[in-house]
């Protein structure tokens, strides 16, 4: 993976967080495992930070956060505006069916109704733009990497609901005269991923010593550092006027299949478990190859991911297992 000169990552760095700092935003889907990596970043940056909560609460010892309600079963604009009232952006994360299933009626209430009326609400108490993160199953189908004029070709409701919001989001953007850019996570990972997610299980029965049970683990997949994720989307906060009404993709470029990620992952562990291949089926609506076309959001963005599978991986086990020696990788980014 290409890497930055040091001067310039600094550079950039050092731009990023003048763009932000003093800033307020609000960021929804703070307590998700991205929003509480992009709330530290932007803390970090100087920010002012206000979040919305729902279900989950944000810890009483962070008190440099701001919590109002938030719950996206809401459609009346007027019920936002205290949560969007002397904002200067967003950072609209929240999203339903992530780590547990949900209902279409669901989906379609949470990915477009409530933030339509959050979006309605910011345009009228005067936030200046919103940056909407999209997923990379809008794509569907590929056997290339996805650039953002690629056709979406969504195979589950999930998916199709969050193609759907892209195109609504976008054109009430337009409306109010409020820029929304939306960036396209591929498989984002690292400290804090929910425990039935790929990674954090694969790790997990590494490290304890049993059996792994997967499907065929030929899928190939774009996984990105949730770091790099972050600063990704910081990154097309300060370029929102040039992408309002576009998606960016957020990825490495660099196809791993499930096995390849398993092979990797064995390489921190002195006895690590074993998997089992194939003793799972495959869901129906698996996609057998979903990559970002890196090079495209590089020359958009001026970003790239910094980090390698390799040192993601150990920093992610450093933190499920801090007294685990991980052998080979260095576990800083």
């Amino acid at each position: 993976m290409a890497k930055r000169e040091p001067a310039l990552e600094g550079l950039v760095v050092k731009q990023v967080t003048a763009f932000y700092r003093g800033k307020r935003l609000l960021v929804t889907g703070a307590t998700g495992f991205i929003g509480r990596h992009l709330v530290e970043r932007l803390l970090q940056c100087g920010a002012q930070v206000r979040i919305t909560v729902y279900r989950n609460r944000w810890p009483a010892t962070q008190t440099a956060v701001e919590s109002v309600p938030g719950d996206f079963n809401h459609s009346d604009p007027t019920y936002w505006e205290q949560a969007c009232c002397d904002c200067d952006g967003i950072f609209h994360l929240a999203a339903a069916g992530v780590t547990a299933a949900a209902e279409p009626a669901s989906l379609l209430q949470q990915h477009l109704a409530g933030p339509a009326a959050m979006l309605e609400a910011a345009a009228k108490v005067g936030v200046k733009a919103m940056v909407y993160t999209s997923s990379c199953f809008v794509y569907g189908l590929r056997q290339t990497p996805a650039n953002r004029t690629a056709t979406l070709a969504p195979v589950s409701p999930y998916a199709a609901s969050k193609a759907a919001a892209e195109t609504w989001l976008a054109a009430l953007g337009r409306r109010f005269q409020m820029p929304v850019a939306y960036a396209r996570l591929f498989h984002v990972y690292g400290p804090g991923e929910h425990p039935q997610r790929l990674i954090p299980y694969v790790l997990s029965g590494l490290h304890t010593g049993k059996q792994l049970e997967l499907t065929t683990g030929h899928q190939q997949r774009d996984f990105l550092y949730v770091a790099d994720a972050v600063d990704g989307l910081l990154h097309l906060g300060t370029n929102i006027a040039d992408h309002a009404g576009t998606a960016v993709n957020l990825g490495t470029g660099r196809a791993t299949s499930v096995r390849e990620l398993v092979a990797t992952a064995k390489a921190l562990f002195t006895t690590p478990g074993d998997a089992v291949f194939g003793a799972r089926p495959d869901r129906p609506d698996s996609l057998p190859f979903l990559v970002a076309d890196a090079a495209e959001t590089e020359a958009l963005l001026g970003w790239r991911a910094q980090t390698s599978l390799e040192k993601g991986l150990a920093a992610t086990a450093r933190t499920l297992f801090p007294k685990t020696i991980i052998d080979h990788v260095e576990a800083q980014p």
